[in-house]
């Protein structure tokens, strides 16, 4: 793998380790009864980085689905495993609002991307 994707792995690596909040930003000025506002998270960009240090898999439901009938630890994933979780990860939140802030922060996408990044170095 390339020096820079283990670089870009490490440096995401130290930011999830500092536990990084996703703040929810508003697109409309404070809202007064019976009005409709919208409200979404409003994501850093290294987290649509976490996109680039991996191949996305088709059948990652199935995959994932597996995983959690094994309960499977992050540190026991198979390389496909880790690409599932990946992968769901990043298709998430296309699913449901918050998907990718509540894996961070309950630090799911740290423990998925120490075990790539292990996994990926045992094999060079």
């Amino acid at each position: 793998m390339k020096k820079e994707t283990m670089t870009k792995f490490d440096e995401i690596i130290t930011i999830l380790k500092s536990k990084p909040k996703i703040e929810m930003a508003r697109n409309t000025k404070e809202l007064g009864p019976c009005e409709i506002g919208a409200a979404y998270l409003n994501y850093p960009r290294w987290i649509y980085e976490v996109e680039s240090l991996f191949l996305p898999i088709k059948n990652y439901v199935y995959v994932i689905n597996n995983i959690k009938k094994q309960k499977k630890c992050a540190s026991k994933y198979t390389l496909i495993e880790v690409r599932a979780a990946l992968t769901y990860f990043i298709r998430g939140e296309r699913f449901c609002d918050g998907h990718m802030a509540a894996m961070i922060e309950n630090g799911y996408l740290l423990r998925w991307l120490k075990r790539y990044k292990n996994l990926i170095e045992k094999e060079t």
